[in-house]
């Protein structure tokens, strides 16, 4: 099947992954882009600088979004040396749950803000489905730290996991948003330096490209209901301050993908961001990457961070966890050997 710009949106098993949901769905989120366009979107507009939208992100994840049960979170801490110091890394797991999956996940906030706090709705949810420790750098940010800070970091944390034994056949990678991106520049890293790749990459809403080209930057100005695309230049800006922004490693849309691994693509089709995704899956599969892509409808970007509150959010989040999952346990079963973690 495809969708309106003539993508397929047709899993593997031939199942139509457009996601609509039912007429309550409907109301409810448009409730919630209601709300977020008249709270989130215009702070977001008129905010002065990225230090206080850091600030309110980080509070506003906080009020909002419920900790996961302390029964089954479980969190530890380490740092890891990098190219601009040390690194705080986060580890997320799903309580005593035995993980033998590791995936690294790399947080959105368009560069200049989250942490691996204001990400765990999501972190959490994908050590429990996938059954993985999940590894969550607190990566340099801008405009404190320009292009390409948060790479290096990113990068840093993916040698210090082989070496520290982590099979990359059991290796994923995830992210969201400015972090989807992010994930795709780290594997250009990887595959120029030849590195072992991981076993396969899920990326939520991907920020691909920062010569800003997409048409659904204009076209969902006003449907999007939590990114201002007036701010948008300004958000890339802060991070590049005069780096090319058709340089793969910030823009993968420009990349060169072929032989990469398997991947999952999910974007909702009222965001300015929606074209960064189409486009980047046409690509990768015209390059013969394994692209699965999820088109879902009338959610706002990076919805799954919301999965305490919406059911959408929390399937969303499964799909990718199974669809790592999958790959990562067929790259042990390969080797015929149980995989390495921690």
């Amino acid at each position: 099947m495809e969708d309106s710009r003539g993508l397929d949106v047709t899993g593997d098993s031939g199942e139509d992954l457009t996601r609509e949901p039912g007429a309550f769905g409907r109301a409810r989120n448009a409730a919630l882009s209601f709300v977020l366009q008249n709270t989130s979107k215009r702070q977001a507009a008129k905010v002065e600088t990225p230090q206080k939208a850091r600030r309110r992100f980080a509070f506003r994840t906080r009020a909002l979004l419920p900790p996961a049960p302390f029964w089954r979170l479980r969190l530890t801490h380490q740092e890891i040396e990098g190219p601009g110091g040390r690194i705080p890394v986060e580890w997320v797991e799903d309580g005593p749950v035995r993980a033998f999956n590791t995936l690294l996940y790399l947080h959105g906030g368009g560069y200049v803000m989250g942490s691996p706090r204001t990400h765990r709705s999501i972190t959490w949810r994908l050590a429990r489905d996938a059954k993985a420790r999940v590894c969550v750098p607190d990566y340099r940010l801008a405009p404190e730290n320009r292009f390409p800070a948060a790479l290096e970091d990113a990068l840093a944390v993916y040698e210090k996991l082989l070496a520290e034994g982590v099979n990359p056949k059991t290796l994923g990678l995830a992210g969201d948003s400015a972090g989807g991106g992010l994930c795709l520049g780290l594997l250009q890293e990887i595959r120029a330096r030849g590195l072992p790749e991981p076993a396969a990459l899920a990326l939520f809403s991907p920020w691909t490209d920062l010569m800003l080209s997409g048409a659904s930057i204009a076209e969902n100005a006003h449907l999007d209901p939590l990114l201002p695309a007036s701010r948008i230049g300004e958000v890339a800006e802060n991070y590049l301050q005069g780096a090319d922004p058709s340089d793969p490693r910030a823009s993968p849309l420009y990349g060169e993908f072929a032989g990469a691994p398997p991947m999952m693509l999910q974007v909702s089709d009222i965001e300015i961001l929606r074209d960064d995704a189409l486009r980047m899956v046409r690509r990768l599969r015209e390059q013969g990457v394994a692209a699965e892509f999820i088109l879902w409808r009338g959610l706002p970007h990076v919805f799954q961070i919301a999965a305490p509150w919406a059911p959408e959010a929390a399937e969303a989040i499964d799909r990718a966890a199974q669809f790592l999952r999958r790959h990562m346990e067929a790259g042990a079963a390969s080797e015929k050997r149980p995989p390495l973690f921690g």
